[in-house]
């Protein structure tokens, strides 16, 4: 394999998205409020501030017809300032 051939099938592999990391972590009741953590590992990728982002939720409910639909939510993180 020449040295050019090596240099494309390097940047195809480059190219490539990973894929997706997924922890499960557990929910945390503390009598008023659910909380979850973040762990430490995905906020060290994520280079989380606590001055500069927050975590949003959306919640989406299912049509009142359908008798069977489950609420969803979902969340993310977002920059209040620019990171």
């Amino acid at each position: 394999m020449s040295e050019e051939e090596k240099r494309k099938e390097v940047l195809e592999l480059l190219k490539e998205t990973p894929e997706p990391e997924t922890k499960t972590v557990a929910l945390i009741f503390d009598g008023k409020q659910f909380s979850v953590r973040i762990p430490r590992e995905f906020a060290g990728i994520m280079r989380l501030d606590k001055a500069k982002h927050k975590f949003k939720f959306v919640l989406t409910r299912p049509s009142p017809l359908d008798e069977k639909g489950e609420p969803t939510l979902k969340g993310e993180i977002i920059a209040e300032t620019p990171v």
